[in-house]
């Protein structure tokens, strides 16, 4: 257990408690629509806020935030962290669509640390790539950790973001970065997930829309260096990532990165990744194909990486 100094509510691991007996029910309720292996695939590990609803209704759950902790074990599954071994599970709440989507971390044998992902991250990411905010993040174990404190202010939407965990915590921002170095002390915007930055153009090529698409919604406001990947798999299916800039510069998330959390949450594995596409400003300040392409190498040796520059 992790030493906090953020009030807990006991009320809440005493419910949970309470409902042990009929955790495997909900949560098996809960997950049934990723079960059916198409909706998986176009989908991803999201649960409907009707579905969400539907559960909490059937089973007398007090509310939403209940059904995300009870769900917090299945998104520990995701976790694959071969290094450490220590599982993060978290469930994100999408701000407008009220959805859920199941996360954790992520760590890369052969690749440099600074490139795994934290489960903050994993939803966080994956909602922004959908064009949505997180209202709330249930998480495992331990609050959140430094880097992640300071990936998860750089959004539009962290002053509205609550946290919440199994020993009854519930926090904001305020409480984990009391004296933020956030996007407004640079005079600049924070992320808004959906927004269209940019204006770029690429040759025709086999991923050139797919590119573009997530070029444009690149937040780079410190290197104004929007860069994009596409994965394309054996079966032809295409998964994409793009930049999201911390104003702090490490905990910036790389295309490579967001691109394996879309691969993952599909259901998809490293294996099945085919060839891969990267495109950049010419001459950028700020690369990232060769940290993507070290990513990449490391976790899908017999990819294909065509690099390209925006016109």
């Amino acid at each position: 257990m992790f030493a906090t100094r953020i009030p807990a509510n006991p009320d809440v691991p005493a419910r949970l408690l309470q409902l042990s007996d009929h955790q495997d029910a909900i949560r098996a309720d809960a997950l049934s629509p990723l079960a059916d292996h198409a909706y998986l695939r176009h989908e991803g590990r999201r649960i409907t806020a009707d579905h969400a609803d539907s559960v909490i209704a059937r089973h007398g759950l007090s509310g939403v935030e209940e059904l995300m902790l009870l769900l917090l074990p299945d998104a520990e599954k995701v976790a694959t962290p071969p290094i450490s071994g220590f599982h993060v599970g978290t469930v994100g709440r999408a701000a407008g669509s009220g959805a859920l989507t199941l996360g954790g971390n992520i760590e890369f044998p052969g690749a440099h640390l600074g490139q795994a992902i934290h489960g903050e991250g994993f939803v966080t990411t994956r909602a922004f790539l959908r064009g949505e905010s997180l209202s709330h993040i249930a998480l495992t174990a331990a609050h959140p950790c430094g880097h992640c404190r300071q990936f998860l202010t750089e959004f539009e939407s962290a002053p509205d973001l609550r946290l919440i965990d199994p020993r009854g915590g519930t926090y904001v921002m305020d409480d984990l970065l009391p004296f933020p170095f956030n996007p407004a002390a640079l005079e600049t915007a924070g992320a808004i997930p959906g927004h269209v930055a940019h204006d770029l153009a690429l040759a025709d090529g086999p991923a050139r829309d797919l590119l573009i698409h997530a070029g444009n919604r690149a937040h780079v406001p410190y290197s104004h260096c929007p860069s994009a990947l596409v994965l394309e798999l054996g079966d032809g299916t295409q998964v994409w990532g793009t930049s999201i800039e911390s104003c702090a510069y490490n905990p910036t998330i790389m295309p490579a990165q967001a691109a394996l959390i879309m691969l993952l949450d599909h259901g998809h594995s490293y294996g099945d990744i085919a060839r891969a596409w990267f495109a950049r400003p010419k001459g950028a300040v700020v690369d990232l194909a060769r940290a993507s392409a070290d990513l990449l190498a490391a976790v899908a040796p017999d990819a294909s990486l065509t690099i390209l520059e925006w016109n």
